[in-house]
């Protein structure tokens, strides 16, 4: 048999897994997962959009903006 509990969130394993918070050296790379609130299945596209700042000036340098297809 199958059992569910309600679980708060964040996990502690999702928190050590989380993508960091920082600023990334030219040339170097950061792992790790990124979590979102639930959907409703309805919701179709959402976009994953983050500004991209120059630290040194702290101007704009851009956005990334990711789509993805909520199932």
């Amino acid at each position: 048999m199958t059992r569910y509990r309600e679980i708060a969130l964040p996990t502690v394993d999702m928190v050590q897994r989380a993508l960091p918070e920082g600023v990334l050296s030219p040339g170097g790379r950061a792992m790790g997962f990124i979590y979102f609130e639930t959907l409703d299945r309805d919701a179709g596209t959402v976009t994953l959009s983050m500004n991209l700042i120059d630290t040194r000036s702290g101007e704009s340098i851009g956005t990334a903006r990711i789509p993805f297809v909520a199932h």
